[in-house]
């Protein structure tokens, strides 16, 4: 018996949804350091100094409600800039597409649906706090749970009245698995 399983990774996607970001910098250690320009295409999108840690430049999209997480909780802010993965959505499909360990699901079950995975991305534009939000079924949940985490830290992260902050981004992964 072979089992498919096929994997619709839902965004609202709008047409211009940083389909790649290219980024311009230096490494010192293993880590940024200096300023560093992050490009849609030719166009300038974000600049940074990791060396400050001060947004010297973002593109503003239009405003969006997100969860913004500070040290008193989470609070619902507009946000001027939402966060954003370098490399765009489809290297993060790619990434969680290339990873996905079949074995890992209940291959007796047909089981199609969603698995809601909820993080934050803080202001150095890494993760934590992974949960579900949604889920479908144990072992699906965890490895949607795996596969977010595994996926690298490499956000651009959301700015409010011009400064990086920790924002709450959800990520749906949809299962459909068929004998």
């Amino acid at each position: 018996m072979r089992v498919r399983i096929l994997l619709f990774f839902f965004f609202l996607i709008s047409l211009n949804s940083h389909a790649q970001l290219k980024a311009k910098g230096k490494y010192e250690k293993g880590l940024k350091t200096g300023v560093w320009e992050y490009f849609e295409g030719d166009e300038l999108f974000r600049k940074i100094n990791y060396s400050t840690g001060e947004i010297l430049y973002f593109k503003p999209g239009e405003p969006k409600k997100m969860f913004v997480v500070s040290a008193d909780g989470k609070a619902q802010k507009d946000v001027q800039s939402e966060p954003v993965f370098i490399g765009g959505k489809l290297a993060m499909y790619k990434y969680i597409y290339d990873n996905i360990r079949i074995s890992s699901l209940n291959n007796s079950s047909k089981l199609t649906g969603k698995v809601a995975i909820a993080f934050t991305i803080d202001r150095d534009g890494k993760t934590k706090s992974h949960r579900i939000e949604s889920g479908l079924a144990k072992e699906y949940d965890l490895e949607a749970v795996r596969l977010v985490k595994g996926i690298p830290d490499n956000w651009l992260p959301a700015i409010v009245e011009g400064k990086a902050v920790d924002c709450e981004y959800k990520l749906e992964v949809f299962f459909n698995v068929a004998h």
